[in-house]
């Protein structure tokens, strides 16, 4: 194997726990909006990021535009009223989620796209699901210290 000389990590998914964030952010909008027994957050967020990741397969768009107009799609589906101020609440939401304790998530969003382009790739499956796609990362490990021990 070639020697490694960099890494490069995905911030949010990867390093951020993203999953419990953006969970409670919806939750939080579902009882603002009226719901008194809203689905769980794990729920409200695995529909959010399907529209998501809909988005980003079109043309580039900053991410702070996708991250809106997601917003925007599920609160729609959801039958709540639009409020412009909720994107702009989940921008500083995000700001507020905290690391993993040794932070990897985003398979779809990554490996993928990342051997497209010609790198290696490692998947941290911290909760060691199948692989979810397709593609095959070169490395798998349940902790970022895989990384660590490869480059020791």
């Amino acid at each position: 194997m070639a020697e490694l000389k960099a890494a490069t990590f995905d911030c949010y998914g990867t390093l951020v726990d993203w999953e419990a964030g953006l969970g409670t952010f919806l939750y939080d909008v579902a009882r603002r909006a009226g719901e008194r027994d809203p689905p769980p957050g794990r729920e409200l967020r695995e529909r959010w990021e399907q529209i998501q990741f809909e988005l980003i397969q079109g043309e580039y768009r900053s991410y702070r535009d996708i991250l809106v107009d997601s917003l925007r799609t599920w609160v729609g589906e959801r039958g709540y009223r639009w409020n412009e101020q909720e994107g702009e609440a989940l921008e500083r939401a995000m700001q507020s989620w905290q690391p993993f304790p040794d932070i990897a998530f985003g398979f779809q969003y990554d490996i993928g796209p990342a051997q497209r382009k010609g790198m290696a790739t490692a998947w941290v499956n911290r909760d060691r699901r199948p692989i979810p796609g397709a593609e095959v990362p070169d490395h798998e490990w349940d902790s970022l210290w895989g990384l660590a021990e490869m480059t020791g």
